[in-house]
């Protein structure tokens, strides 16, 4: 059995946020508004679950967003849906 080493100086990213989170959490995670965290999930930057007609995003989806993110200011910067990016 591995035990898993704890310090107080280890951190998980969004670790007080539920594995399965709504847009209201995506919202406070990522400190923006309403508007921005759906039009992220609708352009697809953000992957999401459609459970019926609710949007759920797993919390895997926002890590890979936000480190992918950091990797690729493409994206980042708001630039991959503008008509300047695609010239």
């Amino acid at each position: 059995m591995i035990k898993r080493e704890t310090t107080s100086n280890s951190y998980i990213p969004f670790e007080n946020y539920p594995d399965l989170m709504t847009v209201d959490d995506i919202q406070a995670a990522l400190g923006v508004g309403r508007n921005t965290a759906y039009q992220l999930i609708h352009n697809g930057d953000l992957q999401c679950l459609k459970i019926g007609r609710s949007i759920r995003i797993p919390k895997r989806y926002l890590m890979d967003f936000v480190y992918g993110s950091c990797y690729n200011t493409y994206v980042a910067s708001g630039l991959a849906h503008t008509k300047e990016a695609q010239a």
